[in-house]
């Protein structure tokens, strides 16, 4: 199982370790949102971005 990380790829063989990271990934996936659901989530965030650096260009 190859899982990449921030700073490293790593390569697991052992199958505890593989046990581990599907556990957590599993875990992840489902409070994860998925579909119209993400991108409602992502436009929002956008969206506070805009805002935050038009108030900082603004000089509020």
């Amino acid at each position: 199982m190859r899982v990449e990380t921030y700073s490293a790829e790593l390569n697991l063989r052992q199958s505890e370790e593989i046990q581990l990271y599907s556990r957590i990934f599993e875990q992840h996936a489902a409070v994860a949102s998925y579909g119209p659901a993400a991108r409602a989530i992502i436009g929002r965030v956008l969206q506070e971005l805009a805002d935050e650096a038009g108030e900082a260009d603004s000089g509020s």
